[in-house]
């Protein structure tokens, strides 16, 4: 990686099906240090010729403009007026020329995130204090979205009078609206025919065709003390209060939700020093072992609102684990009467080096016991595995998985396998070895791929990168990516190939890249 502040790559690409493409990249490297999601600007252009192909089961598409592009600005401008407060404008703008753009181009993006966000956020932060406005936009009208202007106050946890006290609020006033497009709405509306009323399914898909405009007030406090038990327990009571109201709900008078929230999380550590563990080549220098069992008890109370009142920010097609802390819960528009216990325990293995602790290992297991859920009727969650294991830089394995293991979803429920593997064999070789694995979820597409790259670097002007992914579950090699790239002092070069699998035919496409590091005296470049 250069050390330029911003980079600049141009794309000339050729696909075989497709016709020529080019388009242009600007990263700003600091920033993305910092912030991985905020990955500047990113334009893409292309007179398709194989407009009606369509890359996943090569059907053929009706009525879609040639012209096709996509342009992208994931940017954050920052002012420190003094040492307490700042000013952040952060901007996620993600247009599409039409609904097939990001999976014919784009496949990595479609596969993360299909029917990505439109919103500019304003914010003044300082030590206790965070004011937001938040504009969310719908230039994309060919996918479910929602549309809103939203103002935010929250009061970063803090004592109450230098007391042990500890205080935090979230209040917001917003306008939403939820767009359907209208070829969606028949779609939804056949697929609710062949579903039984009352799944979780069933009644995400039927929010989507109930849900119109409407505002919404939102207001929750929270205020908790912690406390250490008998020297060893870390104890932290919490209890909160909120309140919802939703307003200008079509055939309905305003809707008043009142909130309940009464809990505590619970920790102890064990821990064990081996000071004989020593091992250069892993950078081992001692060994501490740490054993934390934890728990978290959460109640809810709220009152049952209409079955088609709005739910904008309800539940939504996800397989993270749900958050326990009512005031960052963001999935507000679903919150319901619950009594929640969830237990896990943590394992961490700290080494010391250069003078600091490194913790080299991680993993965190638990799992959640519902011991009152009258509106979904479980019993218990399944259990999550998070573990990370990086001892060195050149190496680091991850793995997130979750599987039913106790209560009625035993063998129904969703199991998720995701591993990783980042390996250097010697400095010159980068491997990446990762499977993604997801099934009987009951709103996403089961799936199981295994990835490959490798980065090879010849010198310090040349270097190699390959790219392969394999759908296990119909036996395919659906992408191979090979390029070449060349450093030419202020300029690299990239040249690449690759071919996908698009039906029953692969589909070959050839790209340049120049890649701008240092500008000089040739073409001076200013960023304001």
């Amino acid at each position: 990686m250069p050390s330029a502040d911003y980079l600049g790559t141009l794309h000339a690409d050729y696909r075989t099906r497709r016709g020529f493409a080019y388009g242009l990249d600007i990263r700003d490297v600091l920033l993305e240090k910092d912030c991985p999601d905020m990955t500047g600007l990113s334009f893409y252009k292309t007179h398709d010729k194989g407009v009606k192909i369509n890359a996943g089961d090569d059907e053929y598409r009706e009525h879609l403009d040639p012209d096709r592009w996509r342009f992208a600005l994931q940017q954050m401008w920052s002012h420190r007026v003094n040492l307490r407060t700042d000013w952040r404008l952060k901007a996620n703008i993600n247009m599409l020329s039409d609904e097939y753009m990001l999976r014919d181009f784009y496949p990595e993006i479609y596969q993360r995130n299909s029917s990505p966000d439109n919103t500019v956020l304003l914010s003044r932060t300082d030590d206790t204090n965070d004011f937001s406005l938040l504009q969310r936009f719908v230039p994309n009208n060919f996918y479910i979205a929602d549309q809103r202007t939203e103002f935010s106050y929250e009061r970063i946890k803090s004592p109450v009078f230098r007391s042990p006290v500890m205080y935090e609020s979230r209040t917001s006033f917003a306008f939403l609206k939820q767009y359907v497009p209208p070829f969606m709405r028949t779609e939804i509306r056949n697929m609710l025919d062949g579903m039984d009323p009352g799944t979780s399914s069933y009644d995400y898909w039927a929010r989507m065709l109930m849900t119109d405009s409407y505002s919404r007030f939102h207001s929750f406090h929270e205020v908790s003390v912690s406390k250490k038990i008998m020297g060893f327990l870390n104890l932290t009571p919490k209890v909160g209060g909120g309140y919802t109201g939703y307003y200008g709900v079509e055939d309905y008078k305003p809707l008043n939700q009142g909130i309940f929230y009464a809990g505590t999380d619970a920790d102890f550590k064990f821990s064990r020093r081996y000071s004989s563990v020593y091992s250069d080549s892993f950078g081992l220098n001692g060994m501490n072992h740490i054993v934390q069992p934890h728990f978290t008890l959460a109640y809810v109370k709220t009152n049952r609102l209409s079955e088609l009142y709005p739910q904008i920010d309800g539940d939504t097609p996800t397989t993270n684990p749900p958050s326990l802390s009512i005031g960052r819960y963001t999935e507000i528009d679903s919150l319901s009467t619950g009594l929640v216990f969830r237990y896990g325990l943590r394992n961490m293995l700290m080494t010391s080096r250069d003078a600091n602790s490194h913790r080299c290992f991680s993993w965190d297991v638990f799992m959640d016991a519902y011991l009152h859920d009258p509106v979904n009727r479980r019993d218990f969650s399944n259990l999550f595995s998070f573990m990370r294991w990086n001892p060195v830089p050149w190496m680091e394995y991850r793995s997130e998985m979750q599987a039913p293991v106790l209560g009625k979803d035993k063998i129904s429920g969703c199991r998720e396998y995701n591993n990783s593997l980042r390996f250097m064999p010697w400095r010159s070789t980068e491997l990446v070895v990762g499977h993604r694995y997801l099934n009987q979820h009951s709103l996403l597409e089961d799936s199981s791929q295994l990835d490959l790259r490798i980065l090879q670097r010849f010198s310090e002007a040349w270097a190699f990168s390959g790219k392969w992914r394999f759908s296990l579950l119909d036996g395919k090699l659906d992408i191979q990516e090979y390029n070449v790239y060349h450093n030419m002092g202020s300029w690299y070069l990239g040249v690449g190939a690759f071919v996908r699998k698009n039906g029953n035919k692969n589909e070959f496409g050839l790209g340049i890249s120049f890649t701008i590091q240092q500008t000089g005296d040739y073409m001076p470049v200013k960023f304001l």
